[in-house]
């Protein structure tokens, strides 16, 4: 989310994810972004990856913020960050806020196309 309060899709406006936090303060994460098909080739492969995240780590909490120190995640670049969202809860569905940042996986305010 933009500091305007601007929010773009960037997995596309009908991801699937899900969230996890268990008890002993460990959140899961799994996103994948809208309209992925089965890959037949490496290219394919290839581009379903540019539009999946896949992490997991200890939990901060924070107010209406979480901080997420990652041990476990899809690109090992990931592993050893801290990664902070902030997040509502909206009856039973929990909305994660991301800050805006480009993305390392995509150029600037782009999506990748589903292959």
């Amino acid at each position: 989310m933009r500091e305007n309060g601007e929010k773009l899709p960037v997995m596309g406006q009908h991801p699937t994810d899900y969230a996890s936090l268990t008890p002993d303060k460990r959140v899961f994460f799994v996103l994948t972004g809208e309209g992925r098909k089965p890959a037949e080739t490496e290219a394919q492969r290839a581009a379903l990856m540019s539009i999946l995240v896949s992490c997991t780590g200890r939990l901060h909490l924070d107010g209406d913020s979480w901080t997420a120190d990652l041990d476990v995640a899809k690109d090992p670049k990931w592993a050893g960050t801290k990664q902070t969202r902030m997040f509502k809860l909206d009856g039973g569905r929990l909305q994660v806020l991301t800050p805006w940042r480009v993305m390392p996986n995509r150029a600037a305010g782009t999506r990748p196309a589903a292959s």
